[in-house]
């Protein structure tokens, strides 16, 4: 299958990347060619901006691509001119989309009044009632500045001469992100304890490795059944984030003591957020299973595994020292003798 993969290069596009070419796609990048690859492929490459894509339209149509793979959609400003150029051009194109499109995410940034309701999240779970921005001809450099996936999911589902696929993705972990330096930092130190504020330990927040999402994204667009469907893609099963340091301890044969601890007595750590942490934010992923019969190829100790050991090696360049006041961990956790 040739396919076209809008973007490509960083951490979810190279790994979709990798996956493409080991399943035998015949794989063409479209970007900027700002960015250094995240893993390096022998690929082709069409430069040039998205929202200018309708310049590249001969090249394009000279390969014959039967898939689009937009990893870019971030707004109706850089996502319109690829659906206006490749709708009936190509026989589908798949959305990468992401859970921030749900109510909950609302819900536990404090913006929405709406009841906890911690039941997982479906297709069909309510949506956000408000939009991240309404200024819909946004020509700036940052795509963020206008981002809303609600509003790029609804033009995708609007085109009528080629067939869509829409995923919408979690938390999304594996070498090339820090998702989880908290804990890599400590098993690097070799340090056995950790105080946890009770309510972040105690949130149920889906992840996703990364190469088990690549895999997801690239069934979900081929699979005949995946046509014009929206799916989650996410972990089986979402613990805790105290569950998920102490299975990833286990995991690696490290001695890690964790404590929970009411907010106020980690007064090392400034509160920079207004979560509402008794919401939850769990997705269910039985669709893509049930129908398209996902399984995860990396094992969770072994995407675990990868992750650690591949933030050991890499460490971020600045580091929240506070998040890692050893001394202070100690003082409260003699007091509690």
């Amino acid at each position: 299958m040739k396919t076209l993969l809008i973007g490509g290069t960083r951490f979810i596009g190279a790994y979709l990347t990798k996956e493409l070419l080991e399943q035998g796609h015949e794989v063409v990048l479209l970007n900027r060619g700002k960015q250094t690859p995240f893993l390096s492929f022998d690929v082709e490459t069409i430069q040039c901006d998205k929202r200018d894509i309708a310049l590249k339209r001969s090249e394009i149509d000279r390969h014959g691509f039967d898939l689009v793979i937009d990893m870019k959609a971030m707004s109706i400003a850089d996502t319109q001119p690829v659906l206006s150029l490749l709708d009936g051009m190509v026989d589908r194109i798949c959305m990468i989309s992401s859970a921030d499109v749900y109510r909950v995410f609302d819900v536990v940034w404090n913006l929405d009044p709406t009841p906890i309701d911690n039941a997982e999240l479906t297709e069909e779970s309510p949506l956000r009632r408000r939009l991240f921005n309404r200024n819909l001809t946004y020509q700036g450099e940052d795509p963020y500045d206008m981002y809303d996936k609600i509003l790029v999911e609804h033009r995708v589902q609007e085109i009528e001469r080629s067939d869509w696929t829409i995923c919408r993705l979690p938390a999304v972990y594996g070498p090339g992100d820090y998702r989880f330096h908290g804990f890599s930092k400590r098993y690097e130190d070799k340090r056995t304890r950790w105080v946890m504020k009770k309510n972040e330990a105690d949130f149920r927040f889906t992840h996703s490795y990364v190469e088990n999402v690549a895999e997801a994204v690239v069934l979900a667009a081929t699979h005949e059944k995946g046509r014009n469907e929206i799916f989650n893609i996410s972990e089986l099963d979402t613990p805790s984030y105290f569950d998920r340091y102490e299975k990833m301890a286990r995991y690696l044969g490290f001695d890690l003591e964790l404590y929970k601890t009411n907010s106020s007595d980690v007064t090392w750590i400034e509160d920079e957020n207004s979560f509402n942490y008794d919401q939850h934010w769990v997705l269910d992923s039985s669709k893509i299973r049930t129908r398209l019969g996902f399984r995860e190829k990396c094992s969770r100790e072994e995407a675990y595994r990868k992750t650690v050991e591949w933030e050991r090696k890499n460490p971020p360049e600045r580091i929240d020292l506070a998040a890692f006041n050893y001394e202070a961990e100690d003082v409260y956790i003699e007091s509690l003798q």
